[in-house]
């Protein structure tokens, strides 16, 4: 500040403008003085007022741009959860425009099964100064659900109000590679064959249970670190089932395997090598069955002593390998089976608890009616009370929650002394998803005959009535030539014009017909969307004009030649703005516009769109609009639209119909490849 002062009063002497010839002046009074050095003084604060003001708005450019261009989603809510700031990141996100958010609830764009855990949430930030994450799903404008991490934190603003600041990350790519990895893991554990992983050096990295079964070892820690080699008998043997994974990728083959104590047996092996996202080998994975069992099982019978305790002892190992076979059988087994008494489960096999999507420890124990639909429990309630054997088709419920249908069958059987009830289930999910597969087929077959069956008396008709027609239009245009004074005093004139209507109508759908029966008829020769539309036009206007329709066309220019059969595809652009004419008769006279756009893509080729403002397409239409003989017209015959596709289909281009954003009526669009270009003779 004393700088600033000494500053001002320098350039007061400098600029005094009483000063002759740099002389001081002595009437020059202090005041008067003194308010020059103010004012200078007050001329130099304003300039660093200005500096500042420049600089800090570089500064608050800055910070927009690294707000908006930060690769996380950043977002401030009110106390009440509304959106107050959201940066372009977040918006992509989700695939939505930022002005969608403003004074929108968060909430609204949250995955509804995980908007209460999003309120405790909120809960919980309010209640505590800590930052604090959560794992949810957002709604993406593409209808797949994004997952992401929200990092919170409570800020208190100006007068108290709280606001909340949150960043969130997508971890949709994360969460499904960490699902994926987990469901592989269980699968490798819960295998019933043996399993083993080892890198490129042949060092074991990851075993399963029943390889710590099979080789004899107690825990996993007991042989990860050591060599895969150190599993077979025979090193020779190894080193050939290394040499054909190597050249081949996989190998199958029985070799006889070494358990932890030394001993041998026969195993029958299923080898493969693993790789990176870059196909890089990083090493190889062996499922190993043992195949001497029953040898194992005769030998050890054949060695029993004949002694009475030997003979109790060989009853019990019986008993034990029955047991254990019966387990192995009832595990292998397609169907789940499942032992239950008065409602509760005492044992099932390995499948009945895949089915479910349980440990098979999770279950036992555990009421069944726990596993069951709820709209099943009371038919399976009942079918608990009924001591005859019975089936019946119900749904039981795994535990993430899904439902799917299962063939049950139930009968009493004998189990530690009393009667219990068997239980084997059978999933209908496949049985059901093939039966609705091949429904649909039957369903398209009959669609094709009756497709087949109509081209064929098609072509009849339009042999029959192709002449006739031709005939009767050309015998009625000479007699309204002719004989138009008379016809016009008789008052016949009117009804000769109808007669000639009539006959053009039938004309246009013999050429359906002929369109439909001969799909592959291209003539194919050099032309341009542009021209073919503005061509059009001129036969449409007096429909259009008649029924108060504004056609308007906005053309892309220079669009690109196409090579294509310029009268099918004119065919096309008429049936188009044709029923965007119809479908916008009936809508206010201010919205009475069908707009006819073309574009040009680099890739795909050539764009031409038709929209009118109408009452839009039926949900119902969606899947059957193109299908023959499939209208939503009083009048129609449901073969313009199948025309149109078939035409653009045998020009190796794509046509699609859908609802305008807006709400306001349906736009039909045609994708043309430029393709070569025409031969030339």
């Amino acid at each position: 500040m004393l700088v600033l002062v000494s500053t001002a009063k320098l350039m007061s002497v400098k600029r005094n403008p009483f000063d002759v010839a740099d002389k001081p002046n002595p009437t020059l009074l202090p005041e008067e003085h003194n308010l020059q050095v103010y004012q200078i003084e007050l001329e130099l604060q304003n300039e660093e007022l200005r500096q500042s003001q420049v600089e800090l708005a570089a500064a608050n450019e800055l910070y927009q741009e690294l707000y908006n261009t930060t690769p996380v989603g950043l977002v401030v809510l009110s106390e009440s959860g509304l959106i107050q700031e959201i940066n372009l990141t977040c918006a992509a996100m989700l695939g939505v425009g930022r002005s969608m958010f403003a004074q929108k609830a968060l909430s609204h764009f949250i995955v509804r099964e995980d908007q209460d855990a999003y309120y405790l949430f909120r809960q919980q930030l309010a209640a505590s100064t800590l930052t604090l994450s959560i794992k949810l799903r957002m709604e993406h404008s593409d209808g797949k659900p994004r997952w992401v991490q929200m990092t919170g934190t409570v800020i208190r603003a100006a007068k108290g109000k709280m606001v909340l600041r949150c960043i969130i990350k997508d971890i949709t790519r994360r969460r499904e590679l960490e699902e994926s990895l987990q469901m592989k893991n269980q699968a490798f554990k819960a295998a019933l064959s043996a399993n083993f992983i080892a890198n490129r050096e042949g060092v074991l990295t990851e075993v399963n249970a029943m390889f710590l079964q099979l080789w004899g070892f107690s825990c996993a820690e007991d042989v990860l670190g050591k060599a895969s080699i150190d599993c077979f008998q025979d090193p020779d043997e190894a080193a050939s089932i290394l040499a054909s994974l190597n050249e081949m990728g996989c190998w199958e083959g029985e070799f006889t395997a070494k358990r932890r104590d030394g001993s041998t047996y026969l195993a029958h092996g299923l080898a493969n090598d693993l790789s990176d996202t870059n196909g890089k080998l990083t090493g190889y994975q062996l499922a190993v069955m043992d195949v001497t069992e029953s040898k194992q099982a005769q030998v050890a019978l054949a060695a029993l002593s004949a002694t009475l305790e030997l003979r109790v002892t060989e009853r019990t190992q019986e008993l034990q390998d029955s047991e254990a076979r019966f387990r192995q059988l009832a595990d292998s087994a397609f169907e789940g089976i499942a032992v239950v008494d008065n409602g509760i489960l005492l044992d099932a096999n390995q499948r009945f608890a895949e089915m479910h999507g349980y440990a098979l420890a999770e279950m036992i124990g555990q009421p069944v009616s726990q596993f069951v639909a709820p709209r099943s429990r009371r038919s399976v309630a009942k079918g608990f009370k009924d001591t005859k054997a019975g089936s019946a088709d119900v749904f039981c419920l795994r535990k993430d929650g899904t439902v799917f249908p299962v063939e049950t069958h139930m009968r009493l059987g004998p189990w530690l002394g009393h009667s219990v009830r068997i239980i084997t289930l059978r999933d209908l999910t496949e049985p059901r998803a093939v039966a609705a597969r091949l429904h649909a087929l039957s369903a398209e077959l009959i669609r094709s005959q009756r497709l087949a069956l109509v081209s064929e008396v098609s072509a009849g008709i339009i042999h029959q009535l192709s002449q006739p027609l031709s005939s009767l239009a050309m015998n009625l245009s000479v007699l309204l030539k002719l004989k138009a004074l008379e016809l016009q005093q008789c008052g016949a004139m009117e009804i000769l014009d109808e007669i000639d209507a009539d006959a053009t109508r039938m004309r246009d759908i013999v050429t359906h017909l002929r369109a439909i029966a001969n799909p592959e008829q291209v003539k194919r020769t050099s032309c341009n969307l542009n021209e073919l539309a503005i061509k059009v036009l001129p036969l449409l206007n007096g429909i259009a004009d008649y029924t108060h329709i504004h056609l308007k066309l906005d053309l892309c220019q220079p669009l690109s030649a196409i090579n294509a059969d310029a009268i099918q595809l004119s065919q096309v652009i008429f049936n188009l703005i044709r029923n965007a004419i119809e479908a916008s008769a009936d809508t206010p006279l201010e919205q009475r516009v069908v707009l006819i756009t073309t574009r040009q893509h680099a890739e795909s080729g050539v764009e031409l769109c038709v929209r009118d403002h109408g009452c839009g397409l039926p949900a119902d239409a969606y899947e059957r609009m193109f299908l023959p003989f499939f209208t939503t017209k009083s009048e129609g015959m449901g073969v313009g639209l199948r025309l149109c596709q078939t035409i653009i289909h045998a020009h190796e281009g794509q046509i699609e119909g859908f609802n305008n954003a807006d709400g306001l009526g349906a736009t039909f669009r045609i994708q043309l490849p430029l393709g070569p270009p025409p031969l030339t003779a």
